[in-house]
């Protein structure tokens, strides 16, 4: 392993200090942002279907401020969560962890049995006047349980019987039961995520090669036996041969981007979001971001997207140990990755997958289990080594 506790404990005593201003600023603006374009993708369109009448009848009810309201909320408990895991001495989830990985192995396989159908895929448990997505949940869970697991074993991680398979076995585990749920892309960025934990944390290249090949293989086995997964590869590639099926939401999104020019056409003034991209607020939030503010926005956006992972890593890498490290090197990967994911999908750079882009997409479960990570980041801020504060 490249950097051992022992190592790093050389480098200086622990400190408790105050939490990166930076990364947390940025990320209350992020969150921020993402309250202002949910408004905006979602306002015209906040039809909602009313509880039916003693007499049986259905109405609708039209509030602007719907989806906003709740990811308002969903945001305030999100902020809650960051400041309570920043509290928290970060080696104390090394343990913390265990009742909460467990429960989200029992969780995400109940989750198909329980779930809601949307799109044909089964990841939204109804509680209460809200969803619960574990999945979402289940990233953390997980990153946790590889920072704590890899940086244990150390040099040992390069041992393929006793340090590598065993760690993929139960990475193989979350994306199987992810995979139940029919959510081929959340899979797929478990998987990575692990990916660069482990290399980081110094396992063989030659060990991830072929289990990356296996992943490629399972993946192209899982596309072929649906129809509209083949379909979204193929749209991917050449969405005007479909038009009004499986090329529909990827060309909407591109003539987003081209209403949006350099300038943008002004915040709230996008055409697509009028049900042309439907349930713009979610997976297509980024397209109405381009519409509205165009290619400078958007350079903008990405800029600090790029900054708040930037400073995260950087954080990860002055912590005291390998724990720290590790632990912070996975939480902002899965930012960086799902971000990669979802902006490539929606600019036809790659397929299309239906994650979210965090901070920004409208969802409770995402926001409320990227905030948290954000805090145990933070968390781990306030612990640097002394040698390293600047």
């Amino acid at each position: 392993m490249r950097h051992s506790d022992q190592k790093r404990s050389k480098r200086g005593a622990s400190a408790r200090a105050a939490i990166d201003f930076p990364l947390f600023l940025t990320t209350v603006l992020l969150v921020g942002f993402g309250l202002v374009m949910v408004f905006s993708a979602s306002s015209m369109t906040s039809w909602r279907a009313d509880a039916p009448s003693a007499a049986g009848v259905v109405s609708e009810t039209f509030d602007p401020w719907y989806y906003t309201k709740r990811q308002a909320a969903f945001a305030l408990g999100g902020l809650v969560c960051m400041f309570a895991a920043m509290s928290v001495p970060y080696r104390a989830f090394r343990k913390l962890y265990i009742p909460f990985f467990v429960a989200m192995i029992l969780l995400l396989a109940a989750t198909p049995f329980v779930a809601e159908d949307r799109n044909g895929a089964r990841s939204w448990i109804p509680v209460g006047p809200f969803t619960l997505q574990p999945s979402e949940f289940a990233k953390l869970a997980l990153i946790l349980y590889l920072a704590s697991v890899i940086s244990k074993k150390g040099d040992g991680i390069r041992d393929l019987r006793k340090g590598f398979l065993p760690v993929a076995a139960v990475v193989a585990l979350f994306a199987g039961l992810i995979m139940c749920q029919n959510d081929v892309g959340t899979a797929l960025i478990v998987v990575a995520i692990a990916g660069v934990m482990l290399l980081v944390g110094g396992t063989s290249w030659k060990h991830l090669a072929a289990s990356g090949i296996v992943a490629m293989a399972a993946v192209a086995i899982l596309v072929l036996e649906k129809q509209y997964r083949l379909d979204r590869i193929l749209s991917f590639l050449h969405p005007e041969q479909d038009r009004l099926g499986s090329g529909y939401q990827l060309l909407q999104s591109l003539y987003a981007f081209s209403h949006g020019g350099w300038q943008g056409a002004g915040l709230g003034q996008s055409i697509q979001k009028l049900y042309y991209i439907p349930e713009a607020h979610n997976d297509f939030i980024f397209s109405i971001i381009g519409e509205e503010f165009g290619f400078v926005g958007t350079s903008l956006f990405i800029a600090a997207y790029v900054f708040f992972v930037w400073r995260g890593v950087l954080l990860s890498l002055r912590s005291p140990d390998a724990y720290g490290m590790l632990l912070g090197i996975g939480i902002m990967s899965w930012f960086a990755i799902q971000a990669v994911v979802n902006i490539g999908g929606v600019t036809g750079s790659m397929p299309l997958t239906g994650v979210t882009l965090p901070f920004i997409s409208y969802g409770g479960s995402s926001l409320v289990a990227s905030m948290t990570a954000v805090g145990i980041v933070l968390g781990i801020s306030r612990e640097r080594s002394t040698a390293n504060v600047t």
